[in-house]
Order: C-alpha cells, then sequence, then structure tokens
C-alpha cells in the first residue's frame, strides 16, 4: 500500500518529465514552503528522496544547504 510519503516522492519526481524534443531537462525542481508546513515529514521525504536537497542551516549529513539570500 503507498503512503503519503511514497505519492509525494512520485509527484515531484514527475515533475522532473520533459519533452526533449522542445525542451531541455530541468536541473532543479523548487519546492517552496514559506509556511514550513512540511518541515517536521523533510527526514522522511528524504528517505524516499536521496536526491532532494533542503535549503537551510547548513547541516551536510542531512542533506541540508546553506542558502544565503542577501
Amino acid at each position: 500500500m503507498a503512503t503519503v510519503i511514497d505519492f509525494l516522492a512520485t509527484q515531484l519526481r514527475n515533475c522532473a518529465t520533459y519533452n526533449s524534443a522542445v525542451q531541455v531537462a530541468p536541473a532543479a525542481i523548487l519546492w517552496t514552503d514559506i509556511d514550513k508546513q512540511w518541515q517536521t515529514a523533510m527526514p522522511f521525504i528524504k528517505q524516499q528522496l536521496p536526491e532532494l536537497i533542503e535549503l537551510g542551516e547548513y547541516k551536510p549529513d542531512e542533506r541540508t544547504v546553506l542558502c544565503n539570500m542577501d
């Protein structure tokens, strides 16, 4: 049985599909979460998406990188 995390991972990966005849491959998929509603779920999401990198305080072992927007 698929979980919400499984469904989310599938949907995020589907965002990277493109038509190579008229488009180039996306370099990144950005998912904004201004209100941080998904923050507590990120460790579970990262288990399903090893390619996921989170922007925030630099914690390389947690795949979180610093993003300075100044």
